[in-house]
């Protein structure tokens, strides 16, 4: 119990995109249409084609719009519940259940105002549960089994990356070393700082946290500022990396890389805080550190 009680607690990786989320959304849709299609249900077997075809299709777009609603609007309208930090297999599995309930409840709805079936409140109840009870376990296993696949696949991947760091091949060029001036939006306030002394910078609703080192002490400012305004400031240096919609990072400073199931998370010398990289930004990651220990990019594919 302690163990499965564990597990539930792992960190999980939430999707907010709305690409793959439109591109699974569509998958389940599709997949339900043609599966009722396929396999009947006898409550509506009776029914003739055309409109046993349009009841099915009617099914795929609930199916769709359901999952649409669930994993990419509501987190948009929630972000403090559906926030990634905190997003956890037990809140994975808790999401599932609920859209799988919710898609058999609308089903419902839809077969009773088509007036292709006929339910009380108590069929809803039992449907609900039977729904939960019936889904539960299967849930629970797909969604560890994935977890546990994502987890080996990034610490595997991290060892992989934290060798070429700790090369000492590593290639500077002391003359790309700019100096970087950053400016809030009303211009008032600006923080001047070069390159090589550059941490990284986090975006905190309007306004974004600068880092950097002066000598052994670490520094942080803030400007008021939103970060894509603040990228365009900066000089087009491979080094300055967008590793994550909320973070900017120097890479040169990178000295450890963590692996879990959401990914990695980028370290820095004497700061608790990690840095997280999008899974969108993974294989970018490792072609810059590729290029900066040996001059080239291997092109080392990491999955997404």
């Amino acid at each position: 119990m302690n163990q499965l009680l564990n597990k539930l607690n792992q960190p999980y990786p939430l999707e907010k995109e709305f690409k793959p989320v439109f591109q699974k959304s569509l998958g389940f849709g599709l997949f339900v249409f043609l599966f009722s299609w396929q396999f009947k249900p006898v409550e509506l077997s009776e029914i003739p084609s055309p409109d046993i075809q349009l009841i099915f299709a009617g099914f795929g777009i609930i199916t769709f719009i359901t999952i649409t609603l669930t994993r990419y609007v509501i987190p948009i309208l929630f972000p403090r519940l559906f926030n990634e930090k905190i997003w956890k297999v037990r809140n994975e599995i808790i999401v599932v259940l609920l859209t799988i309930s919710t898609i058999g409840l609308f089903n419902l709805i839809f077969g009773y105002w088509g007036g292709y079936l006929n339910f009380s409140f108590g069929d809803i109840i039992r449907s609900l549960a039977g729904a939960l009870s019936v889904g539960i376990i299967p849930v629970t296993v797909t969604v560890i089994l994935n977890q546990n696949r994502l987890l080996k696949k990034y610490l595997k991947s991290a060892e992989s990356l934290n060798s070429l760091i700790r090369s000492e091949d590593k290639l500077h060029d002391g003359s790309q070393n700019p100096l970087i001036l950053l400016q809030s939006e009303t211009g008032k306030e600006h923080l001047k700082i070069r390159k090589n002394d550059l941490l990284f910078i986090k975006s905190i609703d309007n306004y974004v946290e600068v880092w950097w080192e002066e000598g052994d002490k670490y520094h942080k400012d803030i400007l008021r500022s939103s970060l894509k305004k603040i990228e365009k400031m900066l000089p087009e240096l491979p080094e300055l990396f967008s590793c994550h919609r909320g973070y900017l990072i120097n890479t040169d400073k990178i000295k450890k890389i963590n692996g879990n199931s959401r990914g990695y998370l980028l370290r820095l010398s004497d700061i608790d805080e990690g840095i997280p990289v999008a899974r969108r930004s993974s294989r970018q990651l490792r072609e810059l550190i590729d290029l900066q220990t040996t001059g080239s990019a291997s092109g080392s594919p990491i999955e997404n």
